[in-house]
């Protein structure tokens, strides 16, 4: 039982870092859901429900592939929208032949 403790604990520590890396925050910085430069209360709490059901969240991306990051807290997200409006669309990854 312990063991299972520990592994679902140091998942919710590395899905945490994941989120925010792929939200452009980085993995050391302090989060404020609210106030100037706050990441708002919906991306804090859908955060915060993914990291505690980590291993359905992960699965899902093993099944489905994982999505694109969501880049939405820095000047990467500006430079992404201004690529996507003038793409015309959404940008995407695969290369099709």
């Amino acid at each position: 039982m312990d063991t299972v403790v520990i592994i679902w604990i140091v998942g919710m520590l590395i899905s945490g870092f994941v989120y925010r890396a792929r939200a452009g925050l980085g993995i050391w910085h302090r989060i404020s859901p609210i106030g100037s430069g706050g990441t708002g209360l919906e991306w804090f709490f859908v955060t915060v429900g993914k990291v505690l059901v980590w291993p359905v969240v992960c699965a899902l991306w093993l099944v489905k592939g994982m999505p694109e990051p969501r880049i939405v807290f820095n000047e990467k997200a500006e430079a992404r929208r201004r690529l996507i409006d003038a793409s015309g669309g959404s940008l995407s990854t695969s290369h099709d032949a």
